[in-house]
C-alpha cells in the first residue's frame, strides 16, 4: 500500500511541477524517506528505478542508488554490516567480534545530553525486561577522548559501550538517519528487526 501511494506521489510530482530543480529535489525527498522506512527489498528497487527513470539529476540518482545499496544490507534476514568499532581501551574490532547472544545494537551522541541519558535509562529497562538479550551502545562521535570521559562520568558499563572507527562511513553503511535507530540482530549477527527505541 505505501509503496503504490509513494510511485503514484512520484507520478504526481513528474506531471504536476514543471520546474526541474523544484520537481527533482521533491523526487528525491520522497524516493529517499520511501526508502529509509521500508524493509522490503522489492519494493525499495522499484521506488528507486520510477525515481531513476524520473529524475533528471544525476547526483539524486546516484545518491538514490548508494540509500538502496545500504538499506537493502540492512533488511531481515541479512547479515550486519562489518562495521569497525573502538572499545573503552581504544581497541578495534569488527561489530560482528562483540555479539555473542540476540542483540540491540543502539546509538547515542555526546552531543545530546537529554536524549544519551534517556537512551541509556531505556535500554537499561529493556534489558531488565529482556535478559537473553546483550545491549550494545555505540557512540556516533569522532573524539575518543571526550566520549571516554563521557562514558566515565555516567558510570556506563564500559563492556557494552563502543565508538565507530570511523563514524562517516559506519553512518552510511549502517544509514543513520537518527540517533533513535536500534538494530536488533540474533547472536550470529543476522538482522533480525529494526526499530525505533522511544524515550
Amino acid at each position: 500500500m505505501y509503496k503504490r501511494q509513494t510511485q503514484n506521489k512520484l507520478d504526481l510530482i513528474d506531471r504536476k511541477i514543471t520546474y526541474d530543480t523544484l520537481k527533482n529535489n521533491l523526487l528525491r525527498t520522497t524516493a529517499r524517506s520511501y526508502l529509509l522506512r521500508c524493509n522490503e527489498q522489492k519494493n525499495q528497487q522499484q521506488v528507486a528505478n520510477k525515481h531513476a527513470i524520473l529524475s533528471s539529476n544525476a547526483s539524486h540518482v546516484q545518491e538514490i542508488s548508494h540509500i538502496l545499496d545500504a538499506t537493502l544490507k540492512l533488511t531481515p534476514g541479512r547479515t550486519i554490516p562489518p562495521i569497525v568499532v573502538v572499545d573503552a581501551d581504544n581497541e578495534a574490532m569488527a561489530i560482528a567480534n562483540v555479539i555473542e547472544k540476540p542483540t540491540v545494537i543502539y546509538f547515542w551522541s555526546y552531543n545530546s545530553v537529554a536524549h544519551y541519558k534517556n537512551i541509556h535509562a531505556r535500554a537499561a529497562e529493556l534489558k531488565e525486561r529482556y535478559p537473553e538479550y546483550d545491549f550494545i551502545a555505540i557512540n556516533t562521535d569522532t573524539h575518543f577522548r571526550k566520549w571516554r570521559n563521557v562514558i566515565g562520568k555516567n558510570a556506563f558499563n564500559l563492556a557494552r559501550e563502543y565508538q565507530f572507527e570511523n563514524s562517516n562511513q559506519a553512518g552510511k553503511e549502517l544509514v543513520l538517519t537518527s540517533i533513535n535507530k536500534a538494530i536488533v540482530v540474533d547472536k550470529k549477527g543476522v538482522i533480525l528487526e529494526l526499530s525505533l527505541i522511544h524515550i
